[in-house]
């Protein structure tokens, strides 16, 4: 089991190489100008590919997830040309919200620091 761990996660770094090199190369599309792909895990079995990706602003992910996937023909192809793979993985792009979420947990932690009265000033 370790080696098909270890093959999955060399696949994935991989593929999230050659989607990197593709969205700042290759690809046209304006709405995928601002999008970073973060991380990819492909299941054991090499099959499946999940592209997890953020972006610089939020407010176009709509625009982004339809982008992604109607451009996910074309970068299963630039994988299979590029990676030398029995099988191309199908392609599936989930919004990571990981930096998002800690920036709301950020932004309330300084908001509960503001409210709390400094115990040094509070007459000891």
């Amino acid at each position: 089991m370790p080696k098909s761990s270890k093959r999955s996660r060399q696949v994935a770094d991989m593929i999230q190489r050659e989607l990197s090199l593709a969205l700042r190369r290759s690809i046209q599309d304006p709405r995928l100008a601002n999008v970073v792909i973060t991380d990819v895990r492909v299941t054991p079995d090499l099959r499946i590919a999940k592209v997890y990706f953020s972006l610089l602003k939020e407010d176009e992910l709509k625009a982004v997830q339809i982008a992604l996937r109607n451009a996910s023909g074309h970068f299963r192809h630039i994988i299979a040309a590029t990676l030398d793979l029995r099988f191309t993985p199908t392609l599936t792009f989930y919004y990571d919200e990981t930096e998002v979420n800690a920036e709301r947990l950020s932004r309330l932690l300084g908001q509960i620091n503001e409210k709390q009265p400094d115990s040094s000033k509070t007459g000891e």
